[in-house]
């Protein structure tokens, strides 16, 4: 937990494009790969990370 909050919510609000992650995103993003619809996924890199990356 950030030291304050209110300015960590802020900074994510101005870099995130839909705010800041928590485990509940990744955990889903680790269900979809050990699940039957990512048979067809093979080799791929997945960033979870709210869409920073597309603004960097």
């Amino acid at each position: 937990m950030p030291k304050y909050p209110e300015v960590a919510a802020n900074v994510a609000s101005n870099l995130l494009p839909v705010g800041l992650i928590d485990a509940q995103d990744v955990s889903n993003a680790v269900l979809l790969l050990a699940s039957d619809a990512s048979r067809y996924i093979t080799g791929l890199q997945m960033t979870v990370d709210a869409g920073f990356t597309s603004k960097v």
